[in-house]
């Protein structure tokens, strides 16, 4: 008998967490929009991004479609945790995003770049990315 109560105590656990990350992955798909909180920081302090300079679709099969002001680019993309962090990686373009927060109508990305160089010596300055992004309609 107290065998079967931790069995069903562990299915249960196992059941939360599985519906969790399912209701993560459902939370991202759709269409997102930026929001006038985007910011990139870098060597001269923070520059805002306009509203609206970015749309992000993201699809059901694993896609998502981004609507820069001047090009479409597409990519795959997946969820995954990393450290307790839950990442957002765009395989086709070797982004990694952390997502600080991701609900029905709110998702925030951060994103850090370094220099694509062999060895970059320590005065090339680091940038942030923060894209706050709100549901579009």
């Amino acid at each position: 008998m107290k065998r079967l109560l931790i069995l069903a105590f562990v299915a249960m656990g196992l059941a939360a967490m599985t519906s969790c990350k399912k209701d993560y992955n459902d939370l991202i798909l759709g269409k997102w929009t930026n929001t006038s909180e985007s910011v990139i920081h870098g060597p001269s302090g923070e520059d805002p991004v306009s509203a609206g300079r970015f749309l992000l679709d993201f699809t059901a099969d694993s896609v998502v479609v981004m609507y820069p002001q001047t090009d479409t680019i597409q990519s795959a993309y997946r969820l995954y945790q990393e450290n307790g962090v839950q990442m957002l990686i765009l395989d086709d373009y070797w982004l990694t995003f952390e997502i600080e927060d991701l609900n029905r109508n709110k998702m925030v990305l951060k994103d850090r770049f370094y220099p694509n160089e062999p060895d970059p010596p320590l005065e090339y300055p680091e940038f942030y990315y923060r894209w706050e992004m709100k549901r579009a309609k």
